[in-house]
């Protein structure tokens, strides 16, 4: 019989699978490791980039599959701690993106558009947004295409009926905002 952690990375290679596969039609099997409750949570690593809930989580995914890159979770090296029926995951992540320049102009579009749609933000603070926003577009744009991010993924998991699901999900970059990172060639 498996212990917890044996059954816990058997859910981060569920995971890693997802996204090596990237494919629309293994999401409903993909999804069976993921918490169907209203209150899972995802973390993503860019602005508005909190999604509630199992539907939300399966848009996430499929976002990640269609634009995001190649996302090399560090299973081996992952960091489990298991307390009754809650488990805390802590795993490395190498992501290899290749973003044009068409891109990038997409996204910091649909965040500058995001950003003017926001009612709660005032309008200086937009203006301040919506400078960041370009200004590390640019920057992006000079850096070249194919480049390397290292990410932190914080993995809280729930115990049911002796099954591990994903309950909360946190992602993030430990270098900056926007992709600013070195790329390969510059390390």
């Amino acid at each position: 019989m498996k212990t917890n952690i044996e059954k816990i990375k058997d859910v981060l290679q569920i995971l890693q699978e997802g996204y090596d596969k990237r494919d629309p039609e293994y999401l409903d099997t993909f999804m069976q490791i993921y918490s169907s409750k209203d209150s899972s949570l995802i973390i993503g690593t860019g602005q508005g980039g909190d999604f509630r809930g199992f539907e939300k989580a399966k848009e996430l995914f499929l976002w990640d599959w269609k634009y995001w890159g190649d996302v090399m979770f560090d299973v081996n090296t992952s960091d489990i701690q298991v307390n009754g029926d809650m488990a805390w995951v802590f795993i490395s992540a190498d992501l290899k993106l290749d973003h044009n320049e068409k891109y990038l102009n997409k996204i910091a579009l649909e965040r500058i558009k995001t950003t003017l749609e926001d009612e709660k933000t005032s309008d200086n603070a937009k203006m301040g947004d919506i400078l960041k926003l370009s200004a590390l577009n640019f920057v992006e744009k000079v850096k070249g295409e194919k480049f390397n991010c290292p990410l932190r993924v914080t993995i809280v998991l729930t115990k049911e009926k002796d099954n591990w699901f994903i309950s909360h999900m946190h992602f993030s970059n430990p270098i900056g905002l926007f992709n600013s990172f070195p790329r390969k060639e510059e390390i």
